[in-house]
């Protein structure tokens, strides 16, 4: 796996949280990083991300502005 070196900026108490977790499972500072990252990313499933998408149309629905869809997909399609 590639990595990148980089500087981020922490509070102290998540620091030190991290620092400990770090010491506990006898990981570097950024491993406990990168697997908190990717647990947080693989907590949104699918059907959160529906039920997002649909709360966006309902808000778009709502505005009151007519679209005509069709018109709307020939329009993207032919750009």
């Amino acid at each position: 796996m590639q990595t990148v070196r980089t500087t981020v900026t922490l509070p102290k108490n998540v620091y030190s949280r991290l620092r400990t977790q770090s010491f506990k499972e006898r990981k570097t500072f950024g491993q406990v990083i990168a697997d908190w990252s990717f647990e947080r990313a693989s907590t949104k499933t699918k059907k959160t991300s529906v039920e997002e998408d649909m709360v966006f149309f309902e808000k778009v629905g709502a505005s009151g502005k007519d679209i005509d869809m069709l018109k709307a997909l020939r329009e993207d399609r032919d750009r």
